[in-house]
């Protein structure tokens, strides 16, 4: 719950809000708005993966990675980063395993393999975990090629 002493509460205006995924509260304090998630209890890791998730070759060894946030349907609280792994399509070698802030939505890989198949799995993050992963498998090749 929420506790704001005493010396405050003249200045601290509250409102409890509750929603599918548990209680947030919208504050004014000293004329400011303020929202923050108070109870977490019901979150869950999201539900799905991220969205349209794309690979564009940019040219025999550069592959261009794209894709949007989880539905706001299958989110499960406020995504706060994604995990990226892309391998070879085999899964036997790891090219990059990285986390990434959730400001970002697209990253491009350099100096790969030409004409060589690799495999992207993008999970998003929340504060339960990870999600599920959206997964998708391009070969570099001739540049401008939208893969799905």
């Amino acid at each position: 719950s929420f506790v704001v002493s005493k010396a405050l509460k003249s200045w601290v205006t509250c409102v409890p809000q509750i929603d599918r995924c548990g209680t947030w509260h919208a504050c004014h304090i000293l004329g400011l708005e303020i929202s923050f998630e108070a109870d977490f209890t019901c979150f869950i890791v999201p539900s799905a993966g991220p969205d349209d998730l794309t690979v564009t070759v940019i040219n025999s060894t550069s592959l261009l990675v794209e894709w949007k946030n989880v539905d706001v349907c299958c989110r499960n609280g406020v995504t706060r980063g994604y995990h990226l792994l892309l391998t070879d399509h085999d899964q036997q070698k790891i090219v990059a395993n990285l986390t990434l802030f959730e400001t970002v939505f697209s990253i491009g890989f350099h100096d790969l393999l030409p004409y060589y198949a690799y495999k992207v799995s993008v999970k998003a993050l929340n504060v339960k975990g990870v999600g599920p992963a959206s997964t998708n498998v391009s070969l570099t090749g001739e540049g401008g090629k939208k893969v799905l």
